[in-house]
């Protein structure tokens, strides 16, 4: 069943030390920013965005890279939120 399923995705296919299939496939994504775009825009549902801020993201959202130039305050902001043990968004 795995084989059949992800023969034609498939770019390379081994067994493991286990006796386990692996699978070496392309993703859909190779790019963060446009994962979260997509996710975002099309199935904000199964994205862990609570509820309550669905209608706030489905106005208007922006992604931006580390790249990007920041004010300090979103600076601060951002160092606060990747440095916390608590989640912004849960996948539960």
């Amino acid at each position: 069943k795995f084989i059949n399923i992800n023969s034609k995705k498939s770019k390379l296919m081994w067994t493991d030390k286990e006796g386990k299939l692996q699978s070496l496939q392309t993703r859909r994504y190779e790019n963060a920013k446009t994962y979260l775009n997509d996710l975002i825009k099309n199935h904000i549902g199964e994205s862990g965005i609570p509820k309550g801020l669905r209608n706030d993201f489905k106005k208007g959202f922006k992604i931006t890279s580390g790249k990007d130039k920041q004010s300090k305050s979103v600076k601060k902001s951002i160092s606060k939120l990747i440095t916390t043990n608590d989640t912004a968004f849960s996948t539960n």
